[in-house]
């Protein structure tokens, strides 16, 4: 694969795609997305509660009257969510603006700042912005539910004002459009954005799609048409296709001719080379497609970016899953392949794959096309595609027998013909517009400020708000910690291939140990001569289902270490790590980026470091709260007249460095070029680091429409299935009431053998039975946040503050010392409540093999809380089989039972040894979620590490239904101090009097 650089002496040079930014079903970022196309993960699910109820349009396809056969999609969360002060839009304004405007203003932001642009930079030059839209759910629901029409209702229904909102907000001056084709707008708008750069329109582009799904009208009108799938999958190119599923998201890309990519450092995703747009015609209907007209369009775009489609690795097919227009689309490409000379299969040539997205997410609709784009590209970057979902037996209707073209079942690599890795992408209206683009992939091409490690350069981080700046610097310290591990790994592989006398080439394959006749006593005696190196000491258990020399260096460095960061491929905000965490980045590069492409807020943090471990350090120590070698400025009103520091001679001192930072804490808009404070040191490449962590709060028009009829027991518990409310009503009526005496029930099943109790264990029962006894047999909390351990001797309570979905709960310690144990949002709806398949078992523990562990450990549950019959162990995955009944464990002593079993269960998990000076306790939950109709009798609890890096917990009964998840769980160690029942009676007994 080629560098970027390498190709811009062609004839006709490519655009680049310089940043990135999306929301899709299942994934809040792009990281994640790919995340979830490797690991095959079902993200579509049945219709949320939060939408609408779907049961009451439930119909049979020949149902007469409105109603609709599919009760599927995949669908995003918060999308009712927005930061509206971040913007300047008053709330009341906001409320009137269709989601999908305010979801890709957020996505537009986030794009940008991937992209290394601060808002100042784009302010009044020619940057277009081209987004596919169509969809618009929000005024049909604003009028159903009555709305009184304001001033901000035009505006803020108008797909027009997508787009436009975006060139308003930052002051951009190149062209802006919204482009309805239909299913393939944001391709569509992607290839006319290429076009506006090409033509000197403007010099940066932004364009994505957006599509939310928000009301049921569209639903029943393809379930007449009969689109859908009444199975709830696209099975693409499958013999059992039968329709395709919705599904909502958000995507932005940032474009940029390749020559100024270059030459400003940017970070290129990929290439895009050619594109075209065409239509259909006149067909056998006004929605059947036109296998000709798509030949057509896929010649064009391969002839106009001057290569032969027969160099494609792989076409990422519009594939929406129907029998009819799946046959068309591959007789569509066989024609296009021998329009370019390339249909027949040669002996030994690569086969041409043919994927769909579709088949992992859904039919995205108007942003089909774009989500389609950051597929391909993130494959093409990464040598590998991911291969299609549910697909077993060819279609009968498509022959490809006699071509070069093939379906992936599995993820499968991508290898070179002896030219660059090339994809094309199509996308086709369902009323004829059809368009198709031509990526190629680029190799990530050396940092050129690679000799910066060892002087000190200026560390700049800014939000506006204190718990935004704390976010921002989590969500470095989270990247930096990665790529320190991956530097690590790296060093651990040449020490393996040392200590393995295994020879190591540049560009060989991993190494196998079994093919290196690596024998475990030879691999033991390696892990010991690692030892110093690794931190720890080493067994043949820690690797033991390693394969490779690579595998075994990786499981070392992402041992947990200090800070208990764990490896975490997912931020605080609940979002995956960035390109930048998944390569080699420096100081210089996280310098630039900070500093150059990111606005300066109110909130603002400076610091000097001389290498990422120094990075390291003064992030954990402003996260700490401890002193530091960092200066924090919050800047009031129009900030301090000062003038810029003098340009040093030579690279700048630290203290010099200082002087800049406290410029640049007091002015408002301070002026900070590179070369001004680092005159020697050339400008280094960009690098891409977290999106701005937003402040969301719920948005929503406000009905006057009357409450639907209340439904009977029987109907509300069939309507809820599996799908919680937080019911504010029942909160309100119990706001501050004591829920349980906690204090008696922990100090029976923690043995009294530790000071601190981990505040995961005292206040996610409280918070259970707070949401429990609020009047819904079913709930939800999202994004809590735990305290330290606590010292905890007379109870808890919960208290609720805010109103509707506004509703914050906070668990408050009672006793010696008092304070705030858990943080948590009431959350509006729980989608998919679906467990987790419990993973391979490749061993078991009896449950009195489990305690007796516990107790060598320092750990004494008290006998009435021993519920443990049984564990199953797999990679990254235990499974506790329960025997745990809801009417025998009255006082709060159920839910302190199955919450001690999934605390300690993760700290097994992730620490076999158990140690309390180093207890990995839980720190954040993303989402907690349970159905009260299912926990009468919990039988499994099955605890895993996801391929993020987080935690999920899934609690069922003896009917395999969820009772309890906790997903998106994160870590931190804590030290647990032991003490003697002695001392801890006399601590209670003091407290009582």
């Amino acid at each position: 694969m080629r560098t970027a650089a390498a190709i811009t002496s062609e004839s006709a040079p490519p655009v680049a795609i310089v940043g990135m930014h999306g929301r899709f079903p299942g994934a809040a970022d792009t990281p994640a997305f790919w995340s979830n196309l490797v690991a095959g993960k079902d993200v579509v699910g049945e219709i949320p509660g939060d939408r609408w109820n779907w049961r009451r349009l439930h119909g049979e396809k020949s149902a007469e009257g409105e109603t609709s056969y599919s009760r599927w999609g995949g669908f995003t969360e918060h999308v009712d969510c927005f930061d509206a002060g971040f913007f300047g839009i008053l709330p009341r304004e906001a409320e009137s603006m269709d989601p999908q405007q305010r979801l890709f203003l957020q996505t537009a932001h986030s794009a940008f700042e991937d992209a290394g642009f601060a808002a100042r930079d784009l302010a009044g030059r020619k940057v277009g912005v081209f987004v596919g839209v169509g969809n618009a759910d929000y005024p049909v629901l604003m009028r159903g539910d009555r709305v009184p029409v304001d001033a901000y209702r035009g505006t803020g229904m108008a797909l027009t004002a997508i787009p436009n909102r975006v060139s308003f907000q930052f002051d951009l001056r190149g062209p802006s459009s919204a482009v309805d084709t239909a299913c393939s707008g944001s391709l569509v708008a992607l290839h006319r954005a290429v076009a506006s750069l090409r033509d000197g329109e403007c010099e940066l582009a932004l364009v994505g799609g957006v599509n939310l799904l928000l009301g049921p009208e569209l639903y029943v009108a393809f379930s007449k048409a009969e689109m859908l799938s009444p199975t709830g999958r696209c099975r693409t190119f499958d013999a059992g296709a039968d329709g395709y599923v919705r599904g909502e998201g958000v995507a932005a890309l940032v474009l940029r001719p390749i020559a100024a990519a270059l030459a400003d450092g940017d970070y290129v995703y990929g290439l895009i080379r050619g594109s075209a747009e065409n239509h259909g015609g006149r067909a056998h209907s006004f929605t059947a497609p036109n296998p000709d007209a798509q030949a057509e369009v896929i010649r064009d775009a391969w002839t106009r970016a001057g290569l032969p489609l027969g160099n494609a690795a792989f076409i990422e097919a519009h594939g929406t899953g129907t029998p009819l227009g799946d046959p068309i689309e591959i007789d569509g490409i066989k024609k296009a392949l021998a329009l370019s000379g390339g249909s027949d299969r040669p002996n030994g040539v690569l086969p041409i794959y043919i994927s769909s997205l579709k088949s992992h997410i859904g039919h995205l609709e108007a942003a089909a096309g774009i989500a389609a784009v950051i597929k391909a590209v993130l494959s093409l970057q990464r040598s590998e595609l991911p291969g299609n979902q549910h697909f077993e037996h060819l279609n009968p209707q498509i022959e490809i027998g006699n071509s070069p073209l093939a379906i992936p079942e599995k993820n499968v690599p991508l290898q070179t013909r002896g030219v660059p890795l090339c994809a094309g992408v199509s996308s086709f209206g369902f009323g004829g517009v059809n368009a198709h683009v031509v990526l190629e992939g680029v190799a990530s091409a050396a940092q050129r400020d690679a000799d910066g490690e060892g002087r000190p350069f200026l560390i700049l981080l800014s939000a506006r708000d204190e718990s935004g700046l704390r976010a921002r610097a989590a969500q470095l310290l989270d990247v930096v910690q990665y790529a320190e591990g991956t530097a690590r790994q790296r060093r651990l592989e040449l020490e393996l291939y040392d200590a393995l006398a295994i020879p190591r080439t540049p560009d060989a394959a991993p190494a196998g140990l079994a093919a290196n006749a690596v024998s475990p006593t030879k691999l033991t005696r390696a892990l010991e001569q690692l030892s110093t190196t690794a931190g720890r000491g080493l067994t043949i258990a820690d690797v033991r289902d390693c394969v490779t020399v690579e595998e075994v260096a990786e499981r070392i460095a992402r041992r947990p270490s200090s800070f208990a960061l764990r490896d975490l491929s997912r931020l605080i905000s609940g979002t995956a790590l960035p390109e930048s965490a998944k390569r080699s980045i420096s100081v210089p590069s996280i310098a630039r980026s900070l500093m150059l492409g990111r606005e300066p807020m109110s909130e603002r943090l400076a610091f000097v470091v001389r290498s990422l471990s120094d990075l390291i350090k003064r992030l954990e120590s402003f996260l700490a709260d401890a002193d530091g070698e960092w200066k924090r400025f919050t800047l009031r009103g129009r900030g301090e007249k000062l003038v810029p520091p003098v340009t040093s001679s030579g690279h700048p001192s630290e203290h010099h460095l200082m002087r800049w930072a406290e410029y640049w804490g007091l002015v408002k808009a301070p002026q900070t070029p590179w070369a001004g404070i680092y005159p020697d040191f050339p400008l280094p490449a960009k690098t891409p680091l977290p999106a701005y962590p937003f402040e969301l709060k719920r948005i929503w028009f406000r009905s006057t429409a009357p409450a639907p009829a209340a439904e009977s027991e029987d109907q509300g518990r069939k309507s809820r299935s599996n799908v919680m409310h937080l019911h504010e009503g029942g909160l309100e009526a119990r706001e501050g009431r004591r829920l349980l005496p906690i204090s008696v029930a922990w100090r029976e099943c923690w043995g009294a053998s530790t000071v601190g109790l981990p505040s995961s264990l005292v206040a996610l029962p409280v918070l259970a039975e707070h949401l429990e006894r609020s009047g819904s047999r079913a709930g939800a909390a999202d994004r809590i946040g735990l305290g330290r351990p606590c010292d905890l001797q007379a109870g808890a309570t919960a208290r609720k503050s805010g109103d509707g979905e506004k509703a914050v709960i906070h668990c408050i310690a009672e006793g010696p010392t008092t304070g705030a144990l858990l943080e948590a949002r009431a959350a509006s709806v729980a989608p998919g409540f679906i467990p987790q398949p419990s993973a391979e078992c490749t061993g078991t523990v009896d449950g009195s093999e489990f305690y007796r562990m516990l107790e060598r450990a320092g750990f004494q549950p008290d006998a009435r809380y021993r519920c443990v019959r049984r564990v199953a162990i797999g990679r990254g995955h235990l499974g506790f089989e329960v025997d745990l009944h809801r009417t025998a464990a009255e006082d709060g002593r159920f839910w302190t039972a199955l919450i001690s079993t999934v605390v300690l269960g993760i700290g097994w998990l992730l620490d076999p040894a158990l140690s309390p000076s180093g207890f990995g306790m839980i720190w954040r939950i993303g989402l907690l979620r349970f159905d009260a109709d299912a926990y009468d009798h919990v039988v499994r609890i099955d605890i895993a590490q996801t391929e993020d890096g987080t935690i999920s917990v899934w609690a069922r009964n003896d009917r395999s239904e969820p009772a309890l998840g906790l997903t998106d769980v994160l870590t931190r160690n804590f030290s647990l101090a032991p003490v003697g029942r002695t001392e801890l009676r006399s601590r209670a007994a003091g407290a009582g009097r």
